[in-house]
């Protein structure tokens, strides 16, 4: 189960793509965006879609809400 991050928190990333990566979480999700950011979809909307199979979050789950998944569509390997 994903741990529900929170402003402050330290987030250590251990996936295919990163070993020991660590950032500190400095904004609640969705907010303070760059001034001009303004996304058509919402990273949920997309893994719903099917973007990338979901691959390309599929080893990095716990990093992410784990509610982007409920309707995702993923797969395990690539089409």
């Amino acid at each position: 189960m994903a741990k529900r991050y929170t402003v402050g928190d330290m987030i250590v990333v251990n996936d295919r793509m990163q070993s020991d990566y660590r950032y500190r979480l400095i904004a609640p999700l969705g907010s303070e965006f760059m001034d001009g950011f303004t996304p058509a979809l919402s990273p949920k909307e997309m893994l719903k879609m099917g973007i990338f199979e979901g691959k390309y979050c599929n080893d990095c789950q716990d990093e992410l809400p784990k509610d982007w998944f409920d309707t995702a569509k993923v797969s395990a390997t690539a089409d």
